[in-house]
C-alpha cells in the first residue's frame, strides 16, 4: 500500500494573537499545500467562537490539525487545559476527521534537564532511591497529562519527545510520539521512534523539526539552511508520517536575531518547506516502512536520553546517578556507527567498504520489553546501556535466541540489580549457560592489557580481526579492564585478554564467547562493566563494525558509498524503493546501488534525494526527484512501469542478461535483448494530481 508523508506548520511559537492564526496562514500559505498545521497555545485566554471557525477553516482546506500546551506551560492561569468537553466535541462536530488530537509537550525533559533548569522553574528535584521509583514517577507524571485529555475525550493523545523516551510515554498511554529534531542526533531518535511504536503496536510516529532553535545558533548562516532542507529528507527516508517545522517560516526571534515575516531568511524556511512538499506529494513510500534487521536494545529502566543533562533520571547530587559507563557505550552508536573507517585501519574486510553504515540503511531502538514476535522480526539486538534483568526478560531472550536470532550482551546486561551503587547480582546465580553456553562466577582480576581474537566467529559473515595461529600484538589496550571470572558450559571462546605477542593457555582470561543457543547464536562480552567504560570502547566499537559490516555484507541491498551517504530501503510487491541522501554540503556523491548480482553507480547531488527502484532484473533510477514511480505491473516477461511526471527526465539503467523488456507510460525504454548499463530520456505530458 502507499503511505504519503504529510507536511505542515506550527503556528503560535511567536506569536499569540489568536484571532489572526488563520489570516497569518492565508497570507503566507497555500492552504491546498498544507497536510497539517500544530496550533501552540500560550497561557493566554482564548475567544470561545475560535474553536469552531478553526475547525471549519480546517476542514474547509482539509488540513488535519492539532494542538501543542493546551495544558502544561500554555494552560491559562488557574486551569489544567484551554480546553472543555464542550470545545473538543464542538471541534469533532465541525471538524470531524480532521481534528487530530492534543499534544503534550517535551516531558522528557524530566529525565534529561541539567538541574539548574529546575532552580529557574522552582521546581522540586527529584530524590529517588531505584531505578524503579524513578521510571514510575515519570509514567506517572505523564500519564497525568494523557489522563487531563482522556477525560475530555480528545481524539488522540500525541507527545512532541526530544528524547529517546517514547517507550515510557507510550506505556503511560500517549498514542502518538513526534520526535522534536534537531535536538540530539536525530538518527537515534528516529530509531527510538521507530522501535517504540513496534513495541506497542503504533502505526505512525511523526517529526517536529526545531530547526530554528536547534539547528544552529547562527540564524544568518548558509549552511543552517542546507542543514534543514537534509533534515526534511531524513524524516522522509526514515519514516516520519507528519513532517513540519517548529519556527522560523513565519518569523525568526532567536539567539539574538529578530527577522519579520517578510524577510528573506523566513522566506527560505517557506521555500524549503515548500520545495519539500512537492517532494512529498510526489513520492509515496511503500507503507512497510523502512527495512531494518539490526536493533540496539533500550534495556529495562534504562534512564539514558539521548539529549541533554548527564544525571540518570534527573536524580541530582548523588554522584552514582551521573552518567557513567552504562550510558557513554551509547555514543558509540550516535558518533561511530555512521563513520567509515580510515583508509589505514587494518579490519575493514570484504570486497567493499561497508564501515560507514549498517544493513539497509537504518536501525531501530526497540525497548526491551517488546513482545519476542517484534524481537523476531530482527536479525541481530544488541545491548549498550543499563538494563535490569528479570526472568521474563531473559526467557523471551534466550526464546529469540533458540529461533535463530542473534544477541550481544556484555556482562551487567544480566544484572539485576534495581540500584546504581551495587556489584553486578548476575540472575539465575550466575548460571546463564543455557543462553550465553558460561557461568558467571563474579568479578576477575584487572589488566592493563590488549585483547586477541582466537576464533573466527559462528555467526556467518562476522570477520573479527583473527589469526589463524594467536601469534600477533594485542589490540585495543586502553586501561584497565576487569574481567569476569567465567567457567565455560558450552561456550566458545572467541578472544581473550593478552599482553604478549605469544600466548600461553594459562595466560588468557576470555573476554569475548559465543553460544550456539537452538538456531541462533548469544555472545558475551565477559568484562565486568558496561561496554561504555573508556578501556572498553574501543573494544566495543570493534565488535560492533565486524557484527554490522557482516551482517550488512549478506543484505539483498547494498548501498555502497561513503559516510556521508543516508538511505533507507523500503519493499513493496514486485521492488524495492531506496532513498538515497547525500548530507554532504559541498560536493555530489558517487553511490552504487546493489541487488542481485546487478550493480548500478549513480551520483547524488549535495544536499539532495536520489531514488533507486529494484526488480529482480533491473535496477533503475531517475536522475532527480521530480519523477516518481506509480507501479510495476508485468506480463508475459514485460515490466510496465508507470510514473508519475511531467516534462523531461533521464533515467538510469543496469539490466541483467537475462531481462525482459521494459516499457515506461506504454514506451519501450529496454528491450529484451539489452543488458548492463542505459541510460534513457523521457517525456511525460502532464503531472497528475496527487
Amino acid at each position: 500500500m502507499k503511505d504519503y508523508a504529510k507536511t505542515g506548520i506550527e503556528i503560535g511559537e511567536h506569536i499569540s494573537d489568536y484571532e489572526n492564526f488563520t489570516k497569518y496562514i492565508e497570507d503566507h500559505f497555500d492552504p491546498d499545500k498544507l497536510d497539517f498545521v500544530l496550533i501552540m497555545m500560550k497561557p493566554v485566554e482564548m475567544p470561545r467562537k475560535l474553536w469552531r471557525e478553526w475547525g471549519e477553516f480546517f476542514k474547509k482546506h482539509k488540513i488535519t490539525f492539532a494542538f501543542l500546551y493546551t495544558q502544561q506551560r500554555g494552560a491559562p492561569e488557574g486551569k489544567d487545559t484551554h480546553l472543555t468537553p464542550e470545545i473538543v466535541e464542538e471541534l469533532k462536530q465541525t471538524a470531524g476527521e480532521y481534528f487530530l488530537g492534543d499534544m503534550i509537550g517535551e516531558t522528557g525533559g524530566l529525565a534529561s534537564w541539567l538541574e539548574g533548569y529546575y532552580d529557574v522553574l522552582n521546581m522540586e528535584k527529584p530524590d529517588f532511591q531505584t531505578l524503579s521509583q524513578a521510571k514510575q514517577a515519570y509514567i506517572e507524571h505523564v500519564r497525568s497529562c494523557v489522563d487531563i485529555d482522556r477525560k475530555l475525550d480528545v481524539p488522540s493523545v500525541l507527545a512532541v519527545e526530544a528524547t529517546v523516551f517514547s517507550r515510557y510515554n507510550f506505556e503511560a498511554g500517549v498514542d502518538h510520539t513526534v520526535i522534536e529534531m534537531m535536538c540530539g542526533n536525530p538518527e537515534i531518535m528516529f530509531a527510538s521512534a521507530r522501535g517504540a511504536c513496534k513495541a506497542y503496536n503504533k502505526k505512525i510516529w511523526s517529526s517536529h523539526i526545531a530547526h530554528e532553535w536547534y539547528g544552529g545558533f547562527r540564524n544568518d548562516d548558509p549552511l543552517k539552511y542546507k542543514r534543514l532542507k537534509v533534515a526534511y529528507y531524513y524524516a522522509f527516508l526514515s519514516g516520519a508520517k507528519y513532517i513540519y517545522p517548529e519556527s522560523g517560516d513565519i518569523s525568526i526571534s532567536s539567539y539574538g536575531y529578530h527577522y519579520d515575516t517578510n524577510h528573506p531568511l523566513s522566506k527560505t524556511y517557506r521555500d524549503i518547506r515548500n520545495e519539500f512538499t512537492d517532494f512529498a506529494r510526489l513520492h509515496y513510500r511503500p507503507q512497510s516502512g523502512p527495512e531494518v534487521k539490526v536493533a540496539f536494545l533500550h534495556g529495562y529502566l534504562d534512564g539514558y536520553t539521548g539529549w541533554g543533562g548527564s544525571t540518570v533520571w534527573n536524580n541530582f547530587g548523588k554522584e552514582d546517578w551521573v552518567y557513567g559507563s552504562a550510558e557513554k557505550g551509547w555514543s558509540v552508536v550516535t558518533d561511530e556507527l555512521f563513520k567509515g573507517d580510515p583508509w589505514y585501519h587494518p579490519h575493514n574486510y570484504g570486497q567493499n567498504d561497508t564501515s560507514f553504515s549498517v544493513p539497509y540503511g537504518q536501525y531501530d531502538l526497540v525497548p526491551v520489553e517488546a513482545p519476542l514476535k517484534v524481537l523476531s522480526d530482527y536479525d541481530y539486538l544488541i545491548f549498550v546501556g543499563w538494563n535490569t534483568m528479570t526472568e521474563e526478560l531473559y526467557d523471551k531472550l534466550k526464546a529469540y535466541v533458540e529461533q535463530g536470532g542473534k544477541l550481544l550482551a556484555s556482562i551487567p546486561h544480566l544484572s539485576t540489580n534495581d540500584v546504581r551503587n551495587q556489584e553486578f547480582s548476575i540472575i539465575r546465580n550466575g548460571d546463564v549457560s543455557d543462553l550465553f553456553g558460561v557461568v558467571v562466577k563474579g568479578p576477575g582480576r584487572r589488566h592493563a592489557w590488549g585483547v586477541k581474537f582466537i576464533e573466527e566467529s559462528t555467526v556467518d559473515g562476522c570477520l573479527y580481526p583473527c589469526t589463524k595461529d594467536e601469534a600477533c600484538d594485542p589490540m585495543c589496550a586502553d586501561g584497565l579492564i576487569r574481567s569476569a571470572d567465567i567457567e565455560m558450559k558450552g561456550g566458545k571462546v572467541i578472544a581473550v585478554l593478552s599482553d604478549r605477542f605469544f600466548n600461553t593457555f594459562e595466560n588468557r582470561p576470555p573476554i569475548l564467547t559465543e553460544y550456539a543457543c537452538g538456531k541462533g547464536t548469544a555472545t558475551l562480552l565477559t568484562a565486568w562493566d558496561y561496554p561504555g567504560a573508556e578501556s572498553l570502547r574501543r573494544l566495543f566499537k570493534t565488535i560492533l563494525k565486524s557484527i554490522l559490516s557482516g551482517e550488512q555484507r549478506k543484505a539483498r541491498v547494498q548501498v555502497i558509498g561513503d559516510d556521508k551517504i543516508r538511505y533507507g530501503v523500503y519493499r513493496q510487491d514486485g521492488f524495492f524503493a531506496v532513498y538515497i541522501l547525500n548530507t554532504d554540503y559541498n560536493r555530489p556523491g558517487k553511490v552504487s546501488v546493489c541487488f542481485n548480482d546487478m550493480r548500478l553507480e549513480i551520483e547524488v547531488n549535495s544536499c539532495d534525494m536520489r531514488i533507486a527502484y529494484l526488480t529482480d532484473d533491473f535496477i533503475c533510477s531517475p536522475c532527480d526527484n521530480r519523477i516518481a514511480l506509480e507501479d510495476i505491473r508485468t506480463d508475459n516477461n514485460r515490466y510496465h512501469l508507470n510514473f508519475n511526471a511531467s516534462g523531461s527526465h533521464e533515467l538510469e539503467w543496469m539490466q541483467k542478461s537475462s531481462a525482459s523488456s521494459v516499457t515506461v507510460n506504454g514506451i519501450q525504454a529496454l528491450s529484451d535483448d539489452s543488458f548492463g548499463y542505459a541510460k534513457t530520456n523521457h517525456s511525460f505530458p502532464d503531472l497528475k494530481n496527487q
